[in-house]
């Protein structure tokens, strides 16, 4: 029998379980609930940005016993301020034929997200890509976002 933690840290960021409603990113006491939906999915990670940066701020891969309910993927993480950027990584089929276009090497927007960061320059492209060890990765430079009140 699998042991699961309640909670755990990445870097200085605390990971709780989580609620898998409401979908998005939804600000909670000190830090930030994250939710999303996805009926293919086999494993899903958070990859967290600062305002303006392309390189990733930390990737919290989610359990599967922990962070998922059903469907839905979730996870709390605090101490988290709400202007984080951030988008959602999933594994699991990627057949063409049956409509399964799930690639790991893209960091994807959270179709749930109350607003986007960045935005394109009409006649670029809105992603790059980064060759590494782990591979090549993929990053839009729009990423979700909490609309930040002036």
């Amino acid at each position: 029998m699998a042991v699961h933690k309640d909670a755990w840290t990445v870097g200085h960021f605390k990971i709780e379980r989580g609620k898998p409603l409401p979908f998005g990113a939804t600000p909670i006491r000190n830090g930030i609930n994250f939710s999303l939906f996805s009926k293919h999915a086999t494993a899903a990670s958070l990859v967290l940005f600062q305002p303006g940066s392309n390189k990733p701020l930390a990737e919290i891969h989610l359990d599967e016993h922990c962070n998922r309910t059903g469907q839905m993927w979730h996870l709390f993480v605090h101490p988290l301020d709400p202007d984080i950027h951030y988008g959602w990584r999933l594994n699991g089929p990627h057949d063409h034929r049956k409509g399964h276009w799930i690639d790991p090497d893209i960091i994807l927007i959270d179709p749930y997200a109350k607003g986007l960061s960045g935005g394109a320059v009409w006649g670029q492209p809105d992603i790059y890509h980064e060759k590494g060890e782990e591979g090549e990765r993929i990053y839009h430079h729009r990423l979700g976002c909490l609309p930040v009140e002036d």
